[in-house]
């Protein structure tokens, strides 16, 4: 085992510092040139084909014997001083092979690196010669022009096409022919003057010129050339020539078109301009505008130009106006039609349809161009029609007959308003999937078939009292008027229905009325007879036995007459209040009164005359307190007297027992009537106020049937009421009076 000590001391004895290091950097230099041959070959197909290889095998040789020597050296550190490797001759041949094979390689690369150089030479110059036969094949071959100048501007190649453009033989262009032969004198010196620029590699942007063909005519043309160099030296140009003839054609044409466009949008019968929107600022500036459009916006030309199309709009206009346009800046699609209310130079304000479609460079600003149509009149007229709609809605939805629109062809309901929809209960949506088979009875088919033929012969149909069927089955009667009607060319047949009902009540109830007035007419006669006859009696016997009476019998007989002439007065009083009634000339004189004492005035009578059948009783009144009141003491007493007669009419002369209770509450003071007699039915108790109604009973068929209907209109016109209550027939009646507070 060498210890380490002493092989260290060898080292530093034998190792020569700069040879080791020289030969490490060496190896280190050719590491990295093999990489730089690995890589160039991977990048450069023409190194690669060459020497590429032969220079990377012939450097990894180079780098085999250097690495043995850096190797060699490293080992012989360990080796005691003195000691010499057994290897050293060997490294030495091996170096020395390496070498030479490498450096014949090289050599080797470098010939085939300059073998390969001649071979790519002599195919580039193949190709070119290949490219520029083919090139001339295409000019040849091209619809255009295509030339070849000298330095002094003799054409020295032009292809077939450009022989024939201009006039001239082969024979010709070989015989000698110059570039100023072909164009007119006034553009000559531009030529020259740009083939210079030409020359020496400047650019310019003439290229448009007049060419002549050899018969003289002449014939714009675009000419596009380039310097021809060769050995670095520009020895004249080439290019290509345009006929344009047919572009200027177009052109003047276009311009010729553009020109009456202009003409006609100025004379446009619709306003017509140019916007441009700017992004950033949000500024508008009018580019063009014609006639209309000035004369509807009421400016000049030269107003136009500086015209605030966002400050001549209304105020709801310009909501839309900044909505479109932030949609028009983030790029989303707008419709391109739009209202706009406009407010003129004047103050007038117009409707206008503005239709833009916008050309839009993103961020900076967006140019369209508009028209405008005035439809202020048909805004106008749409309003008319909109209000007159509504007008027509609201009579043809208010109307009281049943109004409906029907298909003659199958029934069905078209259009129906709201009160035919209550006259049969169904809604608006069912209506409309009706028709007139559903609403018919079974029994009149053949009448309703017969209506329609006659409709369709242009005649009009009216039925009265049509039994009809409503949604929930039942039946009610209506007169029924149907005519033709042609709506937008189309036949339809309209229907009112008038529902008859009421009026088949009202006709019984005017029957019934005049069946009560003429029984009221015989009650009177009868009423009026009855004390008539009493009086006329008692009169005829006052005169012939009044001395031989006692002092009672004249009491009596007086008191009787007296009775009889009450009931008179009141009957009289009752035909002038209901007269009064019907004529609308009924009225009432309120007064403040005691409500107590009066009271007791109106009952007093009728404690002398009915004594021990009748009564009466205050209730929760104070004794001495006074309660005010404002009434009609007069139409008061005629409404207790009324119901108190009643009551007498009512009961039985041996059994009579009537009582009045009248009542002080917080609310009102009420005013009971109540007696035993005969009693009304539950279903009569409404009846009893109703004009000319008298209800018959075991005690009475007598009466006018206006006492109580009068009574019930003077509380009614106090601002009170009267309520009759019965247990029914046998069990007596009590009439309340209510004065409210």
């Amino acid at each position: 085992m060498v210890n380490f000590n002493v092989s260290s001391k060898y080292f530093l004895d034998s190792l020569d510092y700069l040879d080791f290091f020289f030969e490490s950097a060496i190896f280190f230099l050719l590491l990295a040139l093999i990489f730089i041959i690995y890589y160039g070959m991977r990048r450069n197909r023409l190194f690669y084909e060459g020497a590429g290889p032969w220079f990377f095998v012939a450097v990894i040789l180079l780098v085999i014997p250097v690495f043995f020597d850096v190797f060699q050296d490293f080992l012989r550190s360990f080796t005691p001083n003195g000691m010499e490797i057994g290897t050293d001759d060997l490294l030495k041949d091996v170096d020395l092979i390496f070498f030479l094979v490498g450096a014949l390689l090289g050599v080797y690369g470098c010939y085939r690196q300059f073998l390969h150089s001649k071979s790519l030479d002599a195919q580039l110059r193949y190709h070119l010669e290949e490219g520029e036969r083919s090139i001339k094949d295409l000019a040849e071959l091209l619809p255009q022009t295509v030339f070849e100048l000298d330095t002094k501007g003799n054409i020295i190649y032009a292809n077939p096409k450009g022989l024939e453009t201009f006039g001239y033989t082969l024979e010709e262009l070989k015989r000698g022919l110059n570039v100023s032969k072909l164009f007119i004198p006034e553009d000559l010196a531009r030529i020259g003057k740009n083939i210079r620029k030409i020359l020496k590699g400047e650019l310019f942007e003439d290229h448009e010129y007049t060419a002549i063909h050899k018969d003289g005519k002449s014939f714009p043309v675009l000419i596009y050339s380039n310097s021809i160099i060769k050995d670095n030296e520009r020895v004249g140009l080439r290019g290509v020539i345009l006929d344009i003839s047919d572009i200027k054609e177009i052109e003047n044409a276009l311009r010729e078109s553009e020109q009456r466009y202009r003409e006609l949008v100025k004379k446009a019968p619709t306003g017509i301009y140019e916007i441009e929107l700017d992004f950033p600022t949000g500024e508008t500036k009018v580019l063009f505008a014609n006639d209309l459009l000035l004369e509807l916006f009421e400016v000049t030309a030269e107003e136009a130009g500086n015209l605030n199309l966002y400050e001549m709009l209304t105020e709801e206009s310009k909501e839309t106006w900044l909505e479109r346009s932030a949609k028009l800046f983030s790029n989303e699609e707008i419709e391109e039609t739009v209202e706009y209310q406009i407010v003129t130079k004047s103050g007038r304000k117009l409707w206008a349809l503005v239709r833009a479609n916008w050309d839009i460079e993103q961020g900076v600003s967006a140019k369209s161009t508009v028209s405008v149509l005035d439809i202020t009149e048909l805004k106008m007229t749409e309003k008319e029609l909109r209000e007159s709609e509504k007008r027509f809605k609201t009579i043809f939805d208010n109307v009281t007959d049943g109004i409906i629109l029907v298909n003659p062809k199958d029934g069905e309901i078209f259009l129906a308003n709201h009160s035919f929809c209550e006259m049969f209960g169904y809604s608006q949506e069912e209506v409309m999937h009706l028709s007139l088979s559903h609403l018919r009875q079974d029994q009149i088919y053949r009448n309703f078939e017969e209506e329609m033929a006659e409709i369709n012969q242009q005649n009009l149909s009216f039925a009265s009292e049509i039994p009809l069927r409503k949604k929930d089955g039942t039946i009610f009667h209506a007169d029924i008027n149907v005519s033709p009607v042609t709506l937008e060319d189309n036949k339809y047949h309209i229907g009112i229905f008038r529902n008859v009902e009421e009026r088949k009540k009202a006709e019984q109830i005017r029957t019934e009325l005049q069946k009560r007035r003429d029984n009221f007419i015989r009650m009177v006669n009868h009423e009026l007879r009855t004390p008539l006859t009493v009086l006329f009696g008692y009169n005829e016997f006052l005169q012939k036995k009044l001395e031989m009476m006692t002092e009672t019998q004249k009491t009596d007989i007086f008191s009787i007459i007296n009775k009889n002439l009450n009931r008179l007065e009141r009957l009289i009083s009752d035909s002038q209040a209901i007269t009064q009634l019907e004529r609308g000339l009924f009225q009432i004189n309120l007064r403040t009164i005691d409500f107590k004492e009066h009271m007791l005035k109106i009952l007093a009578p009728y404690e002398d005359l009915l004594e021990e059948q009748f009564e009466f009783e205050f209730i929760n009144f104070e004794e001495d307190a006074v309660i005010s009141y404002d009434i009609d003491s007069d139409r008061i007493q005629q409404v207790i007297d009324n119901i108190i007669d009643n009551a007498i009419k009512n009961s039985s002369k041996d059994s009579r027992k009537i009582r009045v209770e009248i009542r002080n509450t917080l609310t009102a003071i009420e005013v009971d009537v109540i007696d035993n007699g005969a009693g009304i039915d539950s279903g009569d108790l409404e009846r009893v106020f109703d004009q000319f109604v008298t209800i018959e009973t075991e005690y009475s068929t007598q009466g006018t049937g206006i006492g109580l209907y009068l009574s019930r209109e003077i509380m009614s016109s106090h601002g009170g009421s009267i309520i009759a209550h019965s247990d029914g027939k046998g069990h007596g009646t009590r009439f309340t009076l209510t004065f409210p507070k």
